[in-house]
């Protein structure tokens, strides 16, 4: 009964804060510099009808738009405006009524710059936090204070990287991984014999997978890869490709060692006398039944980024070879030194575990 009273308690909790976090983010205009409208009315009518070069049918629309501005200094003013935008919505998206939108104001005109989206951010930033505080309570709270000094490090580098050398930004990520994670374990774990080996095995693998990654591609001299995807870049693609496989490479190489380190501790707690032999087969098992979910984790968060690109290019009847080699090699190349970080960090962190418990 105190249990069941204690989840209703969170659950209201929880509702409780995400209709707090939507009320302010629906009246808190006053806090942008950028004016924002709310669209009142929407009168959407078909103009024309395009077929392209591979016989794809395109309808246009017009919409007649009423906004209500909502801060500065035409603040409650209702302005009419005219808004086009195509079937597929691939550069301008179809306006519903009470969409909110940020506009450009001038004398005699309006424009609508783009959609407001932070609302959704927010409500799922708290709702990670509410959700962590509430399943794992203070480890929570360093959970999500260690991601956010590593997004502000991270951040910071790509700030100085801009008035650095192009060939820079690949040595100092190289120099911060260290730090990047022995904070992230620090401030998550607290430091003890665990995150010792934590970070000593992320570290070394971290290194180790970048280096077969990148001896791989020096080998073959990038042949494969298609950079195309990065063409607005004014860095040297192939630099900024490399740092994104050192990146990349963290989450899986700290997840697997921080995994198998607070198994193979709990064991030996519970079994002190437990031999080298039997905790190293214990973790190799461990190592078996979460590789295969990993490293499926890891292909799928990569590639599912580029569906939309992929079915634009089937769509305009690219064929499947291209298709792939133009808008997945990148992801593919992440994904596949992502998956053998997590194979290499399974038997690094099992033999030093095992070895620093034995001393």
């Amino acid at each position: 009964m105190k249990q069941m009273s204690k989840q209703k308690l969170f659950g209201a909790i929880f509702l409780l804060a995400i209709a707090s976090i939507l009320t302010f983010c629906s009246l808190n205009y006053s806090l942008y510099q950028q004016t924002i409208a709310t669209v009142q009315t929407v009168q959407t009518k078909q103009i024309d009808e395009k077929n392209d070069a591979h016989s794809n049918t395109e309808k246009h629309f017009s919409q007649k738009l009423e906004l209500l501005i909502k801060n500065g200094t035409k603040k409650g003013q209702i302005i009419q405006t005219d808004y086009q935008y195509s079937e597929s919505q691939i550069t301008h998206q179809k306006i519903n009524k009470n969409d909110v939108l940020f506009v450009k104001l001038s004398e005699s005109d309006l424009t609508i710059i783009d959609f407001k989206r932070d609302t959704l951010l927010i409500v799922l930033t708290f709702s990670f936090m509410i959700l962590l505080l509430l399943v794992a309570h203070t480890s929570g709270i360093r959970m999500f204070t260690s991601t956010v000094i590593n997004g502000i490090i991270l951040t910071g580098i790509l700030l100085t990287s801009e008035k650095l050398a192009d060939g820079l930004l690949l040595p100092i990520f190289i120099v911060m991984i260290p730090l990047m994670i022995a904070l992230s374990m620090i401030i998550s774990n607290g430091y003890h014999s665990k995150t010792k080996v934590t970070i000593l095995t992320s570290i070394i693998c971290t290194y180790a997978t970048f280096f077969v990654g990148w001896l791989v591609i020096t080998l073959l001299n990038h042949r494969g890869l298609h950079y195309e995807e990065m063409e607005l870049v004014t860095r040297p693609p192939h630099l900024i490709f490399l740092t994104s496989l050192l990146i990349g490479s963290l989450g899986g190489v700290m997840d697997i060692a921080m995994t198998i380190s607070s198994a193979l501790f709990e064991i030996k707690e519970q079994k002190p006398l437990i031999s080298k032999k039997e905790l190293t087969q214990a973790g190799q098992t461990i190592g078996q039944e979460i590789l295969g979910p990993m490293t499926n984790i890891m292909v799928f968060s990569y590639l599912s980024g580029a569906i939309p690109l992929i079915i634009i290019f089937l769509k305009n009847n690219m064929s499947f070879t291209y298709t792939f080699s133009i808008t997945l090699s990148l992801e593919i190349t992440r994904a596949l030194v992502g998956c053998i970080g997590i194979i290499l960090t399974i038997p690094l962190t099992i033999y030093v575990l095992t070895t620093i418990i034995e001393l």
